[in-house]
């Protein structure tokens, strides 16, 4: 198969389906409609498919029997009003639902994944094997995880996924091995003062001058504690305190996320280190604490796996051209990607849609966040190359699948 010229001739049908998904984002839980057209669409393609907690599972049999190969594909929205604009022009399309949106390429990752069933449904005479589309609802909020139960009861040799990046220059892609995407603990802390009277603050032990301590502190951990070999971010990102300007609370809380991609060397210091600020600080400062949620190191990090990554690479090469790829520094954001790696060895490409002529580059989850479509039917090509490469491999591919549930899974996690 010429996996380009297929794209190309889908190219339309795939950006249609992208700015039909954009115009009515739903929310993690709530994707009602966008499940809807999904159906819809396999069902027109011929493709059997089924619901199933956390999303849709379609299936591709090939000419003969052979291994397994996970396509997946997150559909779910925002709780976020979009702007109209990009960083320079009107958007091609826009949200018509008020405090929802596409703003982080969600709506590409489906429609990529529809246009590259089409063509492997219309070339099953062209690979053994199995393919299984994997659309994924909640990939922001959790609430697929029970769909990637389904995929590990099923079985699989192994998983395939793309997701848009706003920082890499469009067209590129990046499927080097290692580690991808950041694993992820939260920390959830509610500090118990003494309330008191905005005019005696003396009288009172504020629990935000507790905090402004340990702010400060969990800032400096990375100059003063962690190596600097091994990334970790650390983001509050959730205060709640007071009522009024002249009432002193009695408590207040904050909540955030530390994001690594090495447990031992960053993940496990850092949990270690925060716990001591909080425990000292607090005392310091006359206040007591709990958690409502403690941070837990872990592994559940995007790792692409070297021997899936070899051959996406000469699928990116194939399918496109070697100027395509690129190498970027592991992204550290999170990704439910993750739990599939720990079932199924696999890739999570990256394909750049930064065009600056275009005013496409703004980050992910902004308001002006927007896709360049030109690149659609390139992560088109490279799904349908790398799907019949994977299931045409013969050679090794060691892994070490855990034998756990996803439920276990993350409960071990402290998710």
């Amino acid at each position: 198969m010429n996996s380009y010229q297929l794209a190309l001739e889908q190219e339309e049908y795939v950006i249609g389906i992208r700015r039909d998904i954009h115009k009515y984002p739903e929310i993690g839980g709530e994707e009602a409609r966008t499940l809807s057209l999904i159906e819809r669409e396999l069902a027109r393609m011929g493709i059997g498919s089924k619901r199933v907690e956390g999303g849709i599972v379609g299936m591709i049999n090939g000419k003969r029997p052979g291994k397994r190969l996970v396509l997946r594909a997150d559909v779910d929205g925002l709780p976020m009003q979009e702007s109209p604009n990009n960083l320079k022009m009107p958007k091609a399309v826009c949200s018509q639902v008020a405090g929802k949106g596409h703003t982080c390429g969600h709506d590409g990752h489906t429609a990529m994944l529809l246009g590259a069933a089409q063509i492997l449904n219309n070339n099953r005479e062209a690979f053994n094997g199995e393919i299984i589309l994997a659309f994924e609802q909640g990939e922001e909020n959790g609430k697929g995880k029970m769909l990637i139960e389904h995929l590990r009861r099923k079985g699989a040799d192994g998983c395939f996924g793309i997701h848009l990046k706003a920082d890499l220059p469009s067209g590129t892609v990046s499927v080097e091995s290692g580690p991808r995407m950041s694993a992820r603990m939260d920390f959830d802390v509610t500090l118990i003062g003494r309330g008191g009277h905005g005019s005696r603050p003396d009288l009172a032990n504020n629990p935000l001058d507790c905090f402004a301590s340990i702010y400060h502190q969990l800032q400096e951990m990375r100059t003063r504690i962690l190596t600097p070999f091994y990334p970790l971010e650390i983001s509050v990102c959730k205060i709640e305190m007071g009522t009024t300007a002249a009432i002193i609370p009695q408590e207040m809380r904050f909540a955030g996320t530390m994001r690594f991609t090495h447990c031992e060397e960053s993940a496990k210091p850092a949990a270690a280190h925060f716990e001591h600020v909080i425990e000292k600080t607090c005392a310091l400062y006359g206040c007591t604490y709990q958690y409502n949620r403690r941070p837990v190191p872990n592994n559940l990090l995007v790792e692409n796996h070297f021997v899936c990554s070899k051959l996406a690479e000469q699928a990116v090469v194939t399918a496109l051209n070697a100027d395509a790829l690129i190498h970027c520094n592991p992204w550290m954001a999170s990704e439910s990607m993750a739990i599939y790696m720990r079932y199924f060895p696999g890739v999570f490409a990256f394909l750049g849609t930064m065009n600056k002529e275009k005013g496409i580059g703004a980050d992910h989850h902004n308001i002006h966040f927007d896709i360049d479509e030109d690149v659609l039917k390139l992560g088109v090509a490279l799904t349908v190359e790398y799907a019949t490469s994977f299931l045409a491999f013969k050679g090794d591919l060691p892994f070490n699948k855990s034998l756990q549930s996803v439920s276990e899974l993350l409960a071990g996690m402290g998710k």
